[in-house]
């Protein structure tokens, strides 16, 4: 495993030497978790680490030269610490079956159903002032939370 600051040269100057068996992954300095698997047959693949209830996933999200550095860059999972974010992210940029159906995402799709029925009950004061609550509540957050709502409800 090598560790390097990926950017277009060193990425063009380690696909035209592959290795003489097997393959080698260069991880990102930058952006960990990502990198780019290069095996003796001169292929090469973007590759990306991420959990999913827990478990370590490798995906591949595009082959080299085809997918450049910047692009390949662009579909990797948010950085952020909060699950939310996460899940949200990889979900949007990889959209695999196996993310829609992780125990992780089917309880946040669960729990999202159940808040919009309850929401769907209250009368318009109540709904307002839940607004109002929640717009304070969310502050910074505001925009990951919509991001989160709007992808479950696309899904479910």
């Amino acid at each position: 495993m090598a560790v390097l600051k990926l950017t277009d040269a060193t990425v063009k100057a380690k696909a035209k030497h592959p290795p003489v068996e097997g393959r080698i992954d260069y991880f990102d300095q930058m952006l960990p978790g990502f990198g780019l698997r290069i095996s003796s047959t001169g292929a090469a693949s973007w590759f990306v680490f991420y959990r999913v209830d827990g478990q370590q996933v490798r995906d591949i999200i595009g082959r080299y030269p085809a997918k450049g550095l910047a692009r390949a860059r662009a579909v990797r999972p948010s950085m952020s610490d909060d699950p939310h974010d996460k899940l949200a992210a990889a979900f949007s940029a990889l959209g695999h079956a196996r993310l829609r159906e992780s125990a992780e995402f089917k309880r946040r799709a669960l729990y999202y159903d159940a808040v919009k029925v309850w929401f769907e009950r209250l009368s318009e004061d109540d709904k307002e002032l839940c607004r109002i609550l929640a717009d304070v509540a969310a502050g910074p957050h505001k925009a990951a939370a919509e991001g989160m709502a709007a992808s479950l409800s696309a899904c479910t």
